[in-house]
């Protein structure tokens, strides 16, 4: 009895196999009849040939034309120039690996399933927010009218400050997610998008630096005008630094408004005896001591004591003279 119930295993897995066999099953590795990606027929393909006429798709797709329409204006730019790429790879490598892996049954009850319903996934695509900012900097910028800082001078004695004005700004979020849903449908052919344009304000308000009303603190230190090299150095050095205003909160660095300390920046190389403090870059002494003790001075009202950088409020500096504490002049 058992060896008859061998024989009829044996036999009805045979019947199984010649069954499967003969109804066009795909074979191990490659994607059964039925399954589509975007409107392409990969029936039969491996999965890198799948990717491959994925990928060609893509690439007619990066170099169709965009337009992005700012306040009026049309600016044209390829896909690529915009980031544009296959978002959604992996999840139809993942289907492929389903579909064209298995042992032979598997992909049978796989064919049967693709026969009754079939399988057709959309290729997603995106472009680049990083690379959609870029774009809008460079190329749309011109189209939308830019805040206006108020500017702060003292002459005379006396604080004179300019008008600040809002403007306006290419909403980067909302443009890219304009494109991205411009996208979902192809790129088949052009596609033009309407720029989302928002309100943007001003930094530094005539509001704000009109507080500053009083100077806190002065410095000054003597040079001998009959020095040019040294002369030409505090004057370019101070011209770098004049009128800059810190918002609380901001920090100012020396080193980073007066580098580099080169010819092309305006500098002039000058000898530096032992008893001169110097700054040194490429085998060049730049001297600025006294442009750095008058900050620092005029920073601790002349007393030799520096406040910590957070106690410092709003900051105006002039020529070399600097400006903290609380809405205050130094």
């Amino acid at each position: 009895m058992k060896k008859r119930n061998w024989m009829a295993g044996v036999c009805g897995a045979a019947v199984m196999g010649l069954l499967i066999a003969g109804t066009g099953t795909a074979s191990a590795g490659t994607i059964p009849t039925g399954f589509q990606v975007g409107g392409f027929d990969l029936s039969g393909m491996t999965r890198e040939e799948a990717d491959q006429t994925i990928e060609k798709s893509i690439g007619e797709m990066e170099n169709q034309t965009i337009s992005i329409r700012v306040e009026g204006h049309e600016v044209q730019t390829k896909a690529a120039e915009l980031g544009f790429s296959w978002v959604n790879q992996n999840e139809i490598d993942e289907e492929v690996e389903k579909l064209s892996g298995g042992n032979l049954l598997r992909r049978y009850l796989n064919q049967k399933e693709l026969e009754q319903s079939g399988v057709d996934l959309q290729i997603e695509t995106a472009v680049d927010e990083a690379k959609v900012a870029e774009f809008v900097q460079t190329r749309c910028a011109e189209f939308t009218t830019a805040p206006q800082d108020a500017v702060i001078t003292h002459e005379n004695g006396v604080f004179q400050v300019s008008q600040s004005s809002a403007g306006q700004e290419v909403d980067i979020d909302a443009t890219t997610k304009a494109l991205n849903e411009a996208l979902a449908g192809g790129l088949s052919e052009p596609v033009s998008v309407d720029a989302t344009v928002k309100n943007a304000e001003p930094t530094r308000t005539t509001e704000a630096l009109s507080t500053i009303q009083d100077a806190l603190g002065t410095f000054s230190t003597g040079f001998n005008p009959g020095n040019v090299s040294r002369s030409k150095n505090l004057r370019n050095g101070a011209a770098k630094i004049n009128g800059t205003v810190l918002m609380p909160g901001e920090e100012f660095s020396a080193y980073t408004w007066l580098t580099p300390f080169t010819v092309e920046n305006g500098y002039a190389s000058a000898g530096s005896p032992a008893s001169v403090r110097s700054v040194c870059r490429s085998g060049r002494r730049w001297r600025l001591p006294d442009l750095h003790d008058a900050l620092q001075c005029s920073a601790s009202g002349g007393d030799g004591y520096h406040p910590a950088p957070e106690s410092f409020d709003d900051c105006y500096l002039r020529s070399g003279i600097a400006g903290f504490g609380d809405r205050g002049y130094l």
